[in-house]
């Protein structure tokens, strides 16, 4: 079960290669100690992607986006308020 899980601002598709930034980068590499060829997830506004850690240039880790695991939500929320100042008690 992969449980590393990062934020990706820019838009993400099936079969996306892309680079992450510096500081995702070291991150993976030096924090979570991830290995070429291992998997991470990327998620945005628009859903989580299964990404392929590819190679690494220059400190940045490039990657290759594999299935979409889960989709955008789309929740119609209703939210109310009450101020105790305007509700009567009988």
């Amino acid at each position: 079960m992969n449980n590393i899980r990062l934020f990706f601002k820019e838009s993400l598709s099936n079969n996306l290669t892309g680079k992450l930034n510096k500081d995702q980068s070291h991150y993976l590499l030096k924090v979570m100690r991830i290995k070429k060829g291992e998997n991470f997830n990327l998620f945005n506004e628009n859903g989580e992607w299964v990404a392929r850690f590819e190679n690494i240039k220059s400190g940045f880790i490039n990657f290759k986006l594999g299935k979409q695991i889960r989709s955008k939500e789309h929740k119609n929320e209703l939210w109310l308020a009450f101020f105790s100042d305007q509700i009567k008690l009988f």
